[in-house]
Protein backbone atom coordinates (compact mmCIF):
# COMPACT_ATOMS: atom_id res chain seq x y z
CA UNK A 1 0.00 0.00 0.00
CA UNK A 2 1.24 3.45 -0.76
CA UNK A 3 1.05 5.76 1.93
CA UNK A 4 0.70 9.42 0.61
CA UNK A 5 0.04 12.56 2.05
CA UNK A 6 -4.07 13.83 2.78
CA UNK A 7 -6.32 16.15 4.26
CA UNK A 8 -9.21 14.71 6.64
CA UNK A 9 -10.96 18.54 6.59
CA UNK A 10 -14.40 19.45 8.17
CA UNK A 11 -16.16 22.61 6.74
CA UNK A 12 -18.70 24.36 8.66
CA UNK A 13 -20.91 25.37 5.76
CA UNK A 14 -19.95 29.01 5.91
CA UNK A 15 -15.90 29.71 6.48
CA UNK A 16 -14.11 27.68 8.78
CA UNK A 17 -12.39 24.67 7.70
CA UNK A 18 -11.07 22.41 10.71
CA UNK A 19 -9.41 18.97 10.88
CA UNK A 20 -6.00 17.08 10.52
CA UNK A 21 -3.06 17.02 7.94
CA UNK A 22 -1.45 13.81 6.99
CA UNK A 23 2.38 14.23 5.96
CA UNK A 24 4.62 11.72 4.39
CA UNK A 25 8.09 11.85 2.54
CA UNK A 26 11.00 9.18 2.28
CA UNK A 27 9.32 6.75 4.69
CA UNK A 28 8.64 9.39 7.19
CA UNK A 29 5.34 10.79 8.33
CA UNK A 30 3.58 13.13 10.82
CA UNK A 31 0.43 14.62 11.50
CA UNK A 32 -1.33 17.93 12.92
CA UNK A 33 -4.78 19.48 13.89
CA UNK A 34 -5.32 22.45 11.37
CA UNK A 35 -5.05 25.09 13.73
CA UNK A 36 -6.28 28.14 11.44
CA UNK A 37 -8.38 26.73 8.22
CA UNK A 38 -10.61 29.25 5.82
CA UNK A 39 -12.03 28.47 2.64
CA UNK A 40 -13.98 31.05 0.54
CA UNK A 41 -17.24 29.88 -1.20
CA UNK A 42 -17.25 32.92 -3.56
CA UNK A 43 -13.72 32.16 -4.91
CA UNK A 44 -12.97 28.50 -3.62
CA UNK A 45 -9.91 29.38 -1.94
CA UNK A 46 -8.40 27.38 0.30
CA UNK A 47 -6.18 28.08 3.26
CA UNK A 48 -4.76 26.11 6.19
CA UNK A 49 -1.63 26.13 8.46
CA UNK A 50 -0.54 24.49 11.81
CA UNK A 51 2.13 23.47 13.50
CA UNK A 52 3.26 19.72 12.64
CA UNK A 53 6.21 17.32 14.01
CA UNK A 54 8.96 17.96 11.67
CA UNK A 55 9.35 15.25 9.58
CA UNK A 56 13.70 14.90 9.71
CA UNK A 57 12.39 14.21 14.11
CA UNK A 58 13.66 17.79 15.13
CA UNK A 59 10.78 19.27 17.22
CA UNK A 60 7.62 20.76 14.71
CA UNK A 61 7.73 22.64 11.31
CA UNK A 62 5.04 25.50 10.73
CA UNK A 63 3.08 24.56 7.47
CA UNK A 64 0.57 26.83 5.05
CA UNK A 65 -1.19 25.26 2.30
CA UNK A 66 -2.83 27.57 -0.11
CA UNK A 67 -5.15 25.93 -3.25
CA UNK A 68 -8.45 26.16 -5.27
CA UNK A 69 -11.02 23.88 -4.69
CA UNK A 70 -12.54 22.50 -8.62
CA UNK A 71 -15.54 20.44 -7.96
CA UNK A 72 -13.72 17.25 -6.19
CA UNK A 73 -10.16 18.78 -6.64
CA UNK A 74 -8.15 20.97 -4.96
CA UNK A 75 -4.60 21.89 -5.97
CA UNK A 76 -2.15 24.65 -4.51
CA UNK A 77 1.26 24.79 -3.04
CA UNK A 78 2.03 23.75 0.41
CA UNK A 79 5.21 24.90 2.79
CA UNK A 80 6.29 22.57 5.15
CA UNK A 81 9.04 23.99 7.22
CA UNK A 82 11.08 25.23 4.37
CA UNK A 83 9.99 22.05 2.23
CA UNK A 84 7.78 23.58 -0.51
CA UNK A 85 5.73 22.18 -3.49
CA UNK A 86 2.57 22.13 -5.68
CA UNK A 87 -0.21 19.58 -5.31
CA UNK A 88 -3.35 17.95 -6.46
CA UNK A 89 -6.01 16.19 -4.09
CA UNK A 90 -8.80 14.66 -5.73
CA UNK A 91 -11.62 13.83 -3.11
CA UNK A 92 -12.03 10.11 -1.65
CA UNK A 93 -15.66 9.66 -0.18
CA UNK A 94 -16.03 8.23 3.31
CA UNK A 95 -15.96 4.37 3.94
CA UNK A 96 -19.69 3.32 5.58
CA UNK A 97 -18.35 1.70 8.07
Amino acid sequence: ILALPFLDLTFDGSHTVSGTTYWRAEGRSAQAAIKKGSFDLTTRALRLEGDAPSLDGEGEAHYVIEGNLNEDTLSGTYDYGGLRGNFIFTKIRARNA
